[in-house]
Formats: structure tokens, sequence, C-alpha cells
């Protein structure tokens, strides 16, 4: 009886471990001298094990790997702002001269992204950012590639996620502006200051909370801005009775968001005796008694006129 045991290494981790035991029997022979310890020695000779059948290994596994001749690396993830332009490829290494890539960004391109080959690279220009509920998902966009050499061998198929950043405001690019240069210090005129809002590649940002800075005249009314959704704010002034000049400037976190501000001259309004009035307060009075007197001033679209001295003769 044999007790053995063998392992085989093969490639890519691959092992095979076997134990085994034989059983060894020689007719004509008796099983006494076959079982006495001594006779080992002798059955482990050439004489011994001459009527021994040949051992082969009919197990034979050949594995064949057919060796990498072309080998790719993209950048994984590519970010930026939209409209920048990035390198995709990261590194490549070939046996033979490089034919070219085959690259699949069907989603990319359809919002907008351009994928273009230049050599041994592959430039990607960012598209638009994308302002929805989801913005993370919504901004991603993956690329697959795959290149080939002159004598057909491919690389393993690469992916890389192109990720665009939400674009953030310039001061210099964006700009303020109101909707007329007068108004009439009348208490009821308005106006529309709008504010483009604008990154450094030139594109529209949204989703700003604004504030304004005002100088000059400070009886005046403004409202909370609007976000319209394309990268512009509107808000609404309304004068008081104040005359002089006012300048507004939106801001950002306190910090100005525009390029210059936007001024106005506020004017006073001059009454017109067509809608004005005097009023006194009784029909009669007797000597020494005083006299109330009520001048109510009135413009040419009969508004009242605020903030006026009045003399009586």
């Amino acid at each position: 009886m044999t007790f053995s045991a063998e392992q085989r290494q093969g490639k890519q981790g691959e092992n095979d471990t076997r134990f085994a035991v034989d059983f060894t029997w020689q007719p004509g022979s008796a099983m006494q001298k076959q079982l006495d310890p001594n006779e080992v020695a002798a059955r482990r000779s050439l004489a011994g094990s001459r009527y021994d059948l040949v051992d082969r290994n009919n197990n034979i596994v050949l594995e064949y790997r057919k060796k990498e001749l072309v080998r790719l690396t993209l950048t994984d993830p590519v970010t930026g702002k939209s409209g920048e332009v990035k390198s995709l490829v990261s590194s490549l290494q070939t046996k033979y001269a490089l034919k070219g890539y085959n690259v699949e960004a069907t989603a990319l391109e359809a919002a907008g992204g351009k994928v273009v080959t230049t050599g041994k690279d592959i430039l990607v220009t960012l598209p638009a950012y994308r302002f929805t509920s989801t913005p993370e998902t919504d901004n991603t966009w993956p690329i697959e590639v795959t290149a080939e050499d002159v004598k057909g061998n491919l690389s393993n198929r690469e992916q890389s996620m192109v990720v665009v950043q939400a674009p953030t405001l310039s001061q210099k690019d964006s700009s303020v502006s109101l909707s007329t240069q007068t108004l009439n210090a009348d208490s009821h005129s308005t106006a529309t200051l709008t504010f483009i809002a604008h990154d450094a590649a030139g594109n529209p940002v949204v989703g700003l909370v604004l504030s304004t800075r005002h100088e000059g005249v400070q009886d005046i009314t403004l409202s909370d801005w609007k976000d319209n959704g394309d990268g512009s704010y509107t808000q609404i002034l309304t004068t008081g009775a104040m005359s002089g000049t006012l300048t507004l400037m939106p801001q950002l976190n306190g910090v100005d968001a525009a390029k210059a501000p936007a001024v106005v001259n506020i004017i006073s309004v001059s009454s017109s005796r067509t809608h004005s009035s005097i009023k006194i307060d009784k029909d009669r009075y007797l000597s020494g008694n005083p006299i109330e007197v009520t001048v109510e001033l009135r413009d040419e679209n009969d508004k009242p006129v605020k903030e006026q001295k009045t003399a009586t003769e």
C-alpha cells in the first residue's frame, strides 16, 4: 500500500492538488511476504517493479493566453464646467502603430457634448449643465472606448464617466440694468431691475439667492428677486417721495455680483394747478381767530405730490 500526494500549479491561479492511495498485489506470491515491511526496498528497485504498468499522466491541461498587445487606460472621472475641453486618454501602450479608437458616447453627444480623436488622445467637449431636480445623475454621461492597432488587435473596452459641474457666477461676465434711467419721486413710479448672471464661459447661472445694495436715495421699495430660470433675475423698484440719484447693485452672499451698478435719477414732481386744491376749515371767522388752510398738491396725472414746501400769500 502506497500513499502519494501531488500538486500542479497552472496560470492565473488555477492549481490542482491530488492525494492517492495505491494497493499492489502480486499473484503467486504469499500474502505474508507481500505484507512484510522488509520487502518494500526490493519492490522499490528496478527489478522489483519490472511487472508494474507504466504510469502516464492522462490529464494534461494546456492553457493558452494571447499576449496583450494593446493596453488602454482612460481618465475616470472626467470633470469640468460646460464648454470645457478635457483629455480622455490617460495612457496607451501598443506594440504596433495605433489605427484608431472606437468610441461610444451617444448620450453625451445627444446632450450637446462633442468627442474628437486627435493623434493618440481623445478630446471631450463638455455639454451644458442641466438644472434639474436630480442634477448629480442628469449631468453624468458614460463614454466607452476601445483602441485598435494596425494589425487588428483590440484593447479591452474601457469606460469613463464625464461629470459636468454646476456653473459658478463670474462678476465680470454678469451685468445689471434698469428699464428706465429716470423716475418720478411720486411714491408709485416703478422700474424693472434685471440681472443677467453668467459664468466665465458665458453660460447662464440659475438658482442664485440675491440681495440688493443701494446707495443715494433711500426712500424706495424693492421687491424680492425673481429667478426666471434662464440666467436672468428681475426685481421691481418703486420710488418714494425723495428725489436724487440712486445706484443699485445685486449681491450674492454679500459680494457684488455684477461688473457695474445700475443708476437711475429720481426727480421731483411739479404740482398741477388744475388738479391741486386749497381748503379752509370754516366758511366764516371772527376777527383774531386762526384760519386752518389745507393744500392738496397733485401732479398732471392727478397723483399726490409729497414732500413739497408751500407758502400762502
